[in-house]
């Protein structure tokens, strides 16, 4: 898993690494424990530069209660923009890059583990895409 320390105490872990992928598949990143996180909302950054002419890239955020099986998608209202205002992230296309950030709300609902996963449509793409999943890390001292 790759991680990378923008602050002493904010952080950003792989989900999804930079790949490509084919048309018709669903690529599920990792589950990324947000327990560890002591910030109310989680940025959650997708970036795909361009897709190959006639293809789409769709990012979704999914959930679930173990670090790998039983994902589902998040609560639509958790997912919002920076304004509080509840968001799903811009389809990429060959005109419609996308560097992006929406915020997952840490509810109630929320379940331990989150991830992003990239659905392509159309032939093979030809770009790399990413998601990264961050916030306020939750230190605690050793033993406690």
């Amino acid at each position: 898993m790759y991680t990378t320390m923008l602050s002493p105490d904010f952080n950003m872990q792989a989900t999804l690494v930079a790949q490509t992928g084919t048309s018709a598949t669903a690529v599920n990143g990792t589950g990324v424990d947000v327990t560890k996180y002591r910030t109310k909302d989680l940025a959650i950054l997708v970036n795909a530069p361009v897709a190959s002419a006639s293809d789409t890239i769709t990012f979704t955020v999914e959930h679930s209660d173990a670090a790998s099986s039983g994902f589902g998608a998040v609560t639509a209202a958790d997912l919002v923009d920076r304004d509080g205002n509840p968001a799903t992230f811009t389809v990429v296309t060959d005109a419609i890059p996308v560097t992006e950030v929406l915020f997952l709300r840490k509810t109630g609902n929320l379940k331990r583990y989150v991830r992003v996963v990239a659905t392509v449509a159309g032939g093979t793409i030809t770009t790399y895409f990413c998601a990264f999943i961050g916030g306020l890390y939750e230190y605690t001292e050793e033993g406690s």
